[in-house]
């Protein structure tokens, strides 16, 4: 997967309560170190909390994304089933999902997050394009691998 993502510019992590904080965090400051540009998009103006009780705040709301993601970015959806759930039960998530595939973007799911996505109707020829699931990865060898991908 050599020069794959060399092309994009940013990630989107899409943040919703109930999120998975020990690896969405370690993630974020993982890429962030790298001097990959993060954006936490949120469902809501409201802080997020995680399955634990952590608040985070979004950087942006996920009707504010625009045309970049599927262009200029790949979109990174957290652990967590209840964060997964609410993603996927919003219809915002289902039109970035459809416009990210129309427009041939990229996806990368933490573990927990994979069964759930799997279920999703997701078109076959877009299964490909989900560079990386974190199945049977620790958030160490996950974070490494999405920043060597991105960089290349």
């Amino acid at each position: 997967m050599k020069n794959q993502l060399g092309h994009l510019k940013r990630v989107f992590i899409l943040l919703a309560h109930g999120f998975e904080e020990g690896p969405l965090i370690y993630c974020v400051n993982q890429l962030r170190q790298t001097g990959i540009p993060v954006q936490l998009v949120s469902l809501t103006e409201e802080l997020v909390s995680s399955k634990h009780g952590v608040s985070v705040k979004g950087d942006m709301l996920l009707s504010e994304l625009d045309s970049a993601v599927p262009k200029e970015g790949l979109l990174l959806f957290p652990g967590g089933e209840h964060a997964t759930a609410s993603l996927l039960t919003d219809p915002r998530t289902h039109h970035l999902i459809k416009t990210i595939n129309s427009n041939n973007g990229y996806m990368v799911a933490m573990e927990t997050a994979v069964p759930m996505l799997n279920e999703f109707d997701i078109p076959e020829s877009f299964a490909c394009r989900f560079i990386q699931k974190c199945k049977n990865q620790d958030i160490i060898q996950f974070s490494s691998q999405l920043i060597q991908q991105f960089s290349n």
